[in-house]
C-alpha cells in the first residue's frame, strides 16, 4: 500500500485492512499489485487512487428564543430551543443558573419564577449519525430583564364647573402611560355618556352632575390596563324667572299658543298636573320637554277660563299658581 507514493509495509500476498494514521485532505492512497502468474504483459499493477476528503465535524448545538420580545415583570416567560445538528429526536435539559431543572427535559420551558440576572441554558443530546467530537451541545445562557410594570394614570378637568343650565361645559382628560391607542370612556352619574376620545363635551349636564373618565391603556407591562380619574361635580345654576305669563292663547296663530311653569327647563323630572275651577284634573305630564298647549289628556282643546297649575318639583318642592286661557 502506498500513500502519497509512500510504501508502507512490506509486500502481502492476501487483501488486508489499511488504517494509516494522520491523512489529511487531499493525500492520494493507492495499492500496487505485483503478479506472480507466469506470460503476463504487466507483472506490477496499480490501482485507481483515493483522493482523501475531510468529513466536517458537526457537534450538536442549540439556540433558545423567548415568545416575547417584552418579557413584563411577574409573566411567566417561554422558551424554546432549536437544535442543530442533533438529530431527530435529540433529548433535553434546561437550567436556571447552571442547576437542572427537574422535569424540564422538553424542547421548551416555561417558568414563572425567573428574576433579573437568571440566566437559563439548554443541552442537548444528539442522537444524529454523523461526525461529532461529542453527542452533547449547550446554548448560550440567557440573561432574564424583566420590564417593570407601570400604572396607567388619568385625570380630568373642565372649562367650567360652574354654568347656567343649557351652557357646553368641555371636559379634557390627561393621562400617563395609556399607550399608542387607549380609549376612554365618559359617565355622568355613573351611567355612560361617551366614548371614544380625551374630550368631552355636553350641555345637558343638571345641577350636582358627577363625570368621571375611565382610560383602557394599551401600553406594554401594565399593573392594571383599566383606570378611572377623579370625580368633578358640575353646578348648574337656573335663572331667575320673576314670572311666567298666566295668560295664553292657544289659537294656532304662532304666538303665545303655549304656557310653561316658572324654570321649567331646570326641571327634566318634573310633575305637572292642570285642574279646571271645579278641581277636576285635565292634564298632567312628567319632564320639561315641552309646555301647555290648552288641551286635556286626550287632545280635546280646554275651553277659555281659569285654570290651576300644579307641580312637583325635585326634592318635594312644589310650586302652584293660575294661569288663564283666552280663545
Amino acid at each position: 500500500m502506498e500513500s502519497n507514493d509512500v510504501n508502507y509495509g512490506p509486500p502481502r500476498t492476501t487483501l488486508a485492512a489499511f488504517a494509516p494514521t494522520g491523512l489529511k485532505k487531499g493525500d492520494r492512497v493507492t495499492c500496487e499489485m505485483t503478479s506472480s502468474d507466469n506470460c503476463i504483459t504487466k507483472a506490477v499493477v496499480e490501482s485507481t487512487p483515493i483522493i482523501i476528503d475531510d468529513i466536517p465535524v458537526e457537534n450538536p448545538a442549540v439556540i433558545l428564543a423567548l415568545n416575547t420580545a417584552k418579557p413584563c415583570e411577574g409573566t411567566p416567560l417561554m422558551f424554546t430551543a432549536a437544535p442543530k445538528n442533533a438529530g431527530d429526536a435529540p433529548t433535553y435539559q434546561w437550567y436556571v443558573n447552571n442547576a437542572a431543572v427537574t422535569g424540564a427535559v422538553a424542547s421548551t420551558f416555561t417558568s414563572a419564577t425567573l428574576k433579573n440576572d437568571d440566566q437559563v441554558t439548554c443541552s442537548v443530546v444528539s442522537n444524529a449519525k454523523i461526525c461529532q467530537v461529542s453527542p452533547v451541545g449547550a446554548s448560550q445562557p440567557f440573561v432574564v430583564q424583566h420590564i417593570p410594570l407601570v400604572m396607567p394614570e388619568v385625570s380630568i378637568s373642565a372649562n367650567t364647573t360652574v354654568a347656567t343650565i343649557g351652557t357646553a361645559i368641555t371636559f379634557t382628560a390627561s393621562i400617563n402611560n395609556g399607550g399608542p391607542a387607549p380609549q376612554y370612556v365618559w359617565k355622568v352619574n355613573g351611567i355612560e355618556a361617551a366614548s371614544g376620545n380625551g374630550v368631552f363635551t355636553s350641555s345637558t349636564f343638571r345641577n350636582g352632575d358627577q363625570i368621571t373618565c375611565t382610560l383602557i391603556s394599551n401600553a406594554d407591562c401594565t399593573a392594571s390596563n383599566t383606570v378611572v380619574s377623579d370625580t368633578v361635580t358640575v353646578q348648574i345654576n337656573i335663572p331667575v324667572v320673576a314670572s311666567s305669563p298666566n295668560i295664553f292663547t292657544p289659537n294656532g296663530d304662532g304666538v303665545n299658543d303655549t304656557w310653561a311653569f316658572p324654570g321649567q327647563q331646570a326641571y327634566p323630572d318634573a310633575r305637572l298636573k292642570i285642574y279646571n275651577r271645579n278641581g277636576q284634573m285635565v292634564f298632567h305630564a312628567v319632564g320639561n320637554a315641552g309646555a301647555w298647549a290648552g288641551v286635556d289628556d286626550s287632545g280635546a282643546a280646554c275651553p277659555g277660563g281659569v285654570y290651576y297649575y300644579l307641580v312637583n318639583l325635585a326634592a318635594g318642592k312644589v310650586i302652584s299658581g293660575a294661569v288663564t286661557i283666552i280663545r
